[in-house]
């Protein structure tokens, strides 16, 4: 429908800094927002559009001993929007 997102991961050590961003270019719309990390929820919630059209959550998780899979999807509740990325770090 239209909507950019963007995951990004940074490795702080014992952390990790999850930041997962969905421009939309429509304010107050409402986002179901979820991440997980190697299948496990650390982070649900309902986050709306500021002025500029961005939902934007940012998140610290703890890093893991090997590699760690992190999901992000945001769901638009007004449209349906679905907007979903993953990567392993």
């Amino acid at each position: 429908m239209g909507s950019a997102w963007s995951l990004e991961v940074e490795d702080q050590g014992r952390n990790l800094e999850v930041d997962f961003e969905i421009d939309t270019a429509k304010a107050d719309q409402a986002w179901r927002i979820v991440l997980k990390r190697d299948g496990h929820v650390f982070f649900k919630g309902v986050r709306s559009t500021q002025a500029d059209g961005d939902v934007e959550v940012d998140r610290r998780v703890r890093d893991h001993r090997g590699t760690d899979r992190i999901v992000a999807r945001g769901i638009n509740l007004v449209t349906g929007e679905v907007c979903r990325g993953a990567l392993t770090i």
